[in-house]
């Protein structure tokens, strides 16, 4: 340690043990919420329109067993934008950034969405999806 220094005395690493239990727990944690977000991800596409997401099709919606099933369409989606409302393109947006945050965010620009203010005034049905999909976002 350098003089002068309020850093601790190095001590070296330590080595964590972490069994075999807590290493199955934690990866069934992951599953039930990856689940849970692909539950709530098909309710916000049945609001926000299943033409926007994987193929456009409500038959697609109904079959899907994974959210990469149901993937947002960049093209459709920034379409639509000029012809929405307030409330539907703030929710379209939102959905879109779970699937990626960074254009995700230049739709939201471009639809006019200035933040969380805009999502809170959305129906207490479009909002707790939010919320679902948020408390069990585990990565796309």
């Amino acid at each position: 340690m350098a003089e002068g220094s309020k850093l601790p005395p190095e001590k070296g690493i330590k080595e964590i043990s972490v069994s075999d239990e807590k290493i199955i727990s934690a990866h069934k944690a992951y599953l039930a919420r990856d689940k849970a977000f692909f539950q709530w991800w098909k309710e916000g596409v049945a609001l926000a329109g299943v033409n926007y997401f994987g193929d456009g099709t409500k038959e697609n919606l109904e079959k899907a067993v994974d959210k990469n099933e149901l993937r947002p369409i960049a093209d459709k989606v920034e379409k639509a934008l000029s012809t929405m409302g307030n409330g539907e393109a703030a929710f379209l947006t939102a959905m879109y950034c779970f699937f990626n945050d960074i254009r995700g965010a230049e739709l939201c620009e471009k639809a006019g969405v200035k933040g969380f203010g805009d999502l809170i005034s959305l129906d207490l049905e479009r909002r707790e999806v939010l919320a679902g999909l948020t408390v069990n976002y585990v990565g796309w």
